[in-house]
Protein backbone atom coordinates (compact mmCIF):
# COMPACT_ATOMS: atom_id res chain seq x y z
CA UNK A 1 0.00 0.00 0.00
CA UNK A 2 1.55 3.13 -1.33
CA UNK A 3 0.58 6.70 0.42
CA UNK A 4 1.27 9.05 3.40
CA UNK A 5 1.66 5.77 5.51
CA UNK A 6 2.78 3.51 3.41
CA UNK A 7 3.15 -0.23 4.79
CA UNK A 8 3.46 -4.16 3.10
CA UNK A 9 1.08 -6.76 4.39
CA UNK A 10 2.05 -10.68 3.75
CA UNK A 11 -0.61 -13.52 4.57
CA UNK A 12 1.10 -16.05 5.94
CA UNK A 13 0.48 -19.99 6.99
CA UNK A 14 3.39 -22.23 8.18
CA UNK A 15 2.28 -26.01 8.10
CA UNK A 16 5.71 -27.88 9.60
CA UNK A 17 7.02 -25.77 12.30
CA UNK A 18 9.58 -26.03 13.68
CA UNK A 19 10.90 -23.41 11.19
CA UNK A 20 13.30 -24.42 8.35
CA UNK A 21 17.02 -23.08 9.04
CA UNK A 22 16.74 -20.85 6.43
CA UNK A 23 13.33 -18.89 7.39
CA UNK A 24 14.92 -19.21 11.22
CA UNK A 25 18.42 -17.32 9.53
CA UNK A 26 16.28 -14.33 8.51
CA UNK A 27 14.90 -13.63 11.43
CA UNK A 28 16.62 -10.94 14.38
CA UNK A 29 18.27 -13.08 16.74
CA UNK A 30 15.75 -12.14 19.35
CA UNK A 31 13.12 -13.87 17.72
CA UNK A 32 15.45 -16.87 16.65
CA UNK A 33 15.99 -17.45 20.15
CA UNK A 34 12.39 -17.03 21.27
CA UNK A 35 11.28 -19.96 18.78
CA UNK A 36 13.94 -22.15 19.83
CA UNK A 37 12.89 -21.85 23.31
CA UNK A 38 8.96 -22.46 22.52
CA UNK A 39 10.12 -25.69 20.74
CA UNK A 40 6.39 -25.31 18.35
CA UNK A 41 5.32 -27.58 16.14
CA UNK A 42 2.18 -27.60 14.65
CA UNK A 43 0.74 -24.83 12.25
CA UNK A 44 0.69 -21.08 12.26
CA UNK A 45 -1.04 -18.84 10.06
CA UNK A 46 -1.74 -15.14 10.25
CA UNK A 47 -0.78 -11.76 8.88
CA UNK A 48 1.52 -9.18 9.36
CA UNK A 49 1.69 -5.89 8.69
CA UNK A 50 4.92 -4.14 8.29
CA UNK A 51 4.64 -0.12 7.88
CA UNK A 52 7.92 1.83 8.41
CA UNK A 53 8.67 4.69 11.78
CA UNK A 54 10.29 8.14 11.01
CA UNK A 55 11.64 8.19 15.29
CA UNK A 56 13.78 5.09 13.85
CA UNK A 57 16.67 4.97 11.40
CA UNK A 58 16.25 2.01 9.13
CA UNK A 59 13.58 0.42 10.91
CA UNK A 60 10.63 -1.19 10.61
CA UNK A 61 7.09 -1.39 12.82
CA UNK A 62 5.15 -4.21 12.75
CA UNK A 63 1.69 -5.51 13.75
CA UNK A 64 0.83 -9.07 13.39
CA UNK A 65 -2.07 -11.83 13.66
CA UNK A 66 -1.86 -15.22 13.76
CA UNK A 67 -4.58 -18.46 14.17
CA UNK A 68 -3.60 -21.59 15.50
CA UNK A 69 -4.46 -25.15 14.37
CA UNK A 70 -2.78 -28.00 17.09
CA UNK A 71 0.30 -25.64 17.85
CA UNK A 72 2.52 -27.55 20.61
CA UNK A 73 5.03 -26.05 22.27
CA UNK A 74 7.57 -29.05 23.63
CA UNK A 75 9.93 -26.89 25.44
CA UNK A 76 7.97 -24.60 27.83
CA UNK A 77 6.49 -26.14 30.80
CA UNK A 78 3.52 -28.15 31.00
CA UNK A 79 4.29 -29.09 27.18
CA UNK A 80 1.28 -27.02 26.02
CA UNK A 81 -1.11 -27.43 23.05
CA UNK A 82 -2.86 -24.42 21.51
CA UNK A 83 -5.90 -26.34 19.70
CA UNK A 84 -7.78 -23.22 18.98
CA UNK A 85 -5.91 -19.81 19.64
CA UNK A 86 -5.19 -15.85 18.49
CA UNK A 87 -2.78 -13.91 18.80
CA UNK A 88 -2.30 -10.24 18.05
CA UNK A 89 1.39 -8.78 18.78
CA UNK A 90 2.60 -5.40 17.46
CA UNK A 91 6.22 -3.87 18.23
CA UNK A 92 9.40 -2.35 16.08
CA UNK A 93 12.32 -3.37 15.54
CA UNK A 94 15.69 -1.33 14.31
CA UNK A 95 19.64 -1.88 14.28
CA UNK A 96 21.19 -1.25 17.51
CA UNK A 97 17.70 -1.12 19.11
CA UNK A 98 16.08 -3.49 21.87
CA UNK A 99 13.09 -5.18 20.48
CA UNK A 100 9.96 -4.00 21.80
CA UNK A 101 6.74 -5.86 21.30
CA UNK A 102 3.37 -6.23 22.89
CA UNK A 103 0.70 -8.40 22.55
CA UNK A 104 -2.41 -10.20 23.65
CA UNK A 105 -3.58 -14.26 23.38
CA UNK A 106 -6.52 -15.75 23.22
CA UNK A 107 -7.27 -19.98 23.35
CA UNK A 108 -10.22 -21.15 23.50
CA UNK A 109 -9.50 -24.62 23.38
CA UNK A 110 -5.95 -26.41 24.17
CA UNK A 111 -4.06 -28.54 27.00
CA UNK A 112 -1.58 -28.57 29.75
CA UNK A 113 -0.07 -31.90 30.58
CA UNK A 114 -2.66 -33.42 28.66
CA UNK A 115 -5.12 -31.63 30.68
CA UNK A 116 -7.82 -29.60 28.73
CA UNK A 117 -7.41 -25.80 29.01
CA UNK A 118 -10.24 -23.27 27.78
CA UNK A 119 -10.53 -19.61 28.05
CA UNK A 120 -6.99 -18.29 28.12
CA UNK A 121 -6.97 -14.61 27.90
CA UNK A 122 -3.47 -13.24 27.93
CA UNK A 123 -1.19 -10.10 27.69
CA UNK A 124 2.46 -10.03 26.62
CA UNK A 125 5.15 -7.59 26.83
CA UNK A 126 8.84 -8.01 25.06
CA UNK A 127 11.18 -5.37 25.85
CA UNK A 128 15.00 -6.07 25.19
CA UNK A 129 16.32 -8.91 26.99
CA UNK A 130 12.67 -9.10 29.00
CA UNK A 131 9.51 -11.05 28.35
CA UNK A 132 6.95 -11.04 30.54
CA UNK A 133 3.53 -12.69 30.29
CA UNK A 134 0.73 -11.82 32.35
CA UNK A 135 -2.28 -14.75 32.33
CA UNK A 136 -5.32 -13.13 33.16
CA UNK A 137 -7.68 -16.24 33.48
CA UNK A 138 -7.99 -19.74 32.06
CA UNK A 139 -9.72 -22.49 33.37
CA UNK A 140 -7.91 -25.40 33.99
CA UNK A 141 -8.63 -28.60 36.36
CA UNK A 142 -11.78 -27.37 37.36
CA UNK A 143 -10.67 -24.23 38.74
CA UNK A 144 -9.43 -20.51 37.90
CA UNK A 145 -5.86 -20.31 37.08
CA UNK A 146 -4.15 -16.57 36.99
CA UNK A 147 -0.25 -15.83 37.24
CA UNK A 148 2.63 -14.31 35.53
CA UNK A 149 5.72 -15.62 33.64
CA UNK A 150 8.55 -13.87 33.28
CA UNK A 151 12.07 -14.20 31.51
CA UNK A 152 14.95 -12.10 31.62
CA UNK A 153 18.63 -12.23 30.28
CA UNK A 154 20.92 -10.37 32.33
CA UNK A 155 24.73 -9.58 31.57
CA UNK A 156 24.29 -13.33 29.76
CA UNK A 157 22.75 -15.52 32.13
CA UNK A 158 19.16 -16.44 31.23
CA UNK A 159 16.64 -15.98 34.73
CA UNK A 160 12.96 -17.46 34.76
CA UNK A 161 10.37 -17.00 37.49
CA UNK A 162 6.49 -17.64 37.53
CA UNK A 163 3.71 -17.43 39.83
CA UNK A 164 0.39 -19.60 39.51
CA UNK A 165 -3.03 -18.95 41.28
CA UNK A 166 -5.42 -21.99 40.88
CA UNK A 167 -8.74 -21.08 42.87
CA UNK A 168 -11.01 -24.31 42.81
CA UNK A 169 -8.85 -26.51 40.79
CA UNK A 170 -8.53 -30.63 41.19
CA UNK A 171 -4.86 -31.42 41.39
CA UNK A 172 -4.24 -34.81 41.20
Amino acid sequence: HLGPKPYTDLEFTARDLPLAPVVLGAMPQAFRSGWEWSGAEGTISGRLRIFSCPALPEPFCFHSCWFTDNLMLRRLPLEPVVRDGTASVSGRLGPGRPMDVTGSLRVSRGELSGRPVTGVIGDLAWSGAKLTFDLREAQYAGGTATGRLLREWKEGILTNAATLDLGGARIE
